[in-house]
């Protein structure tokens, strides 16, 4: 069994890294689940922080509520098109 405090440190790392490679000004896929969320937490920081734009679509209407509540720009996917990267958590391997 996965101590919970190990699994939420590598949660939190997993979505710290990838904040990192969302530059401004793309289109991204929002997921759903625990790792997701800290995901949409951290990039609503760094939007906030560095001032820069994106359009997100989400995965359930609890990703596009937390991320617009935290001021991230949510759309349909049909009107953002294409998406340059999608975050999701990875919770299940087949």
């Amino acid at each position: 069994m996965t101590d919970p405090a190990i699994a939420d440190q590598s949660k939190d790392a997993a979505a710290t890294a990838a904040v990192r490679l969302v530059e401004p000004g793309m289109r991204l896929g929002l997921g759903t689940g625990a790792t997701a969320a800290i995901f949409v937490r951290r990039l609503a920081q760094r939007v906030k922080a560095e001032g820069f734009e994106l359009r997100c679509a989400a995965t359930s209407k609890g990703t596009a509520e937390l991320a617009g509540s935290l001021g991230l720009r949510v759309e349909e996917l049909d009107d953002i098109g294409w998406l340059d990267l999608t975050i999701d958590g990875a919770d299940e391997l087949d």
